[in-house]
């Protein structure tokens, strides 16, 4: 029987970090593949949601993501609108080889 090749896009682990230099450190990184790039992902402690929010109350995490050191820029397909509804900055490198253009 052929071994099935596992697919890691839109996946990622996350690990705890044993050797926290100080509270303002994560408490667990790890990474997350999109676009068949991969990314580095860092959580810090719980806490609780402000009584004048919607999640009022509620326990929650702060995430980060960034790419890794020398991991090369990905383009994020998206609409004008998206942009517009987001106020999102959308950076295009016009010297990337990996342009289909």
């Amino acid at each position: 029987m052929a071994e099935k090749e596992y697919d890691n896009e839109m996946r990622g682990t996350l690990f705890e970090e044993t050797q926290r230099t100080n509270d303002k450190s994560p408490i667990a990184t790890g990474t997350v593949t999109i676009s068949g790039v991969e990314l580095r992902v860092a959580m810090w402690p719980a806490r609780t949601a402000a009584p004048n929010t919607k999640a009022a109350g509620k326990k929650f995490w702060s995430l980060s993501v960034e790419y890794k050191q020398g991991t090369k820029r990905f383009l994020i397909p998206c609409s004008p609108s998206d942009v517009k509804a987001t106020g999102a900055t959308v950076t295009v490198d016009t010297t990337s080889e990996d342009l289909p253009f």
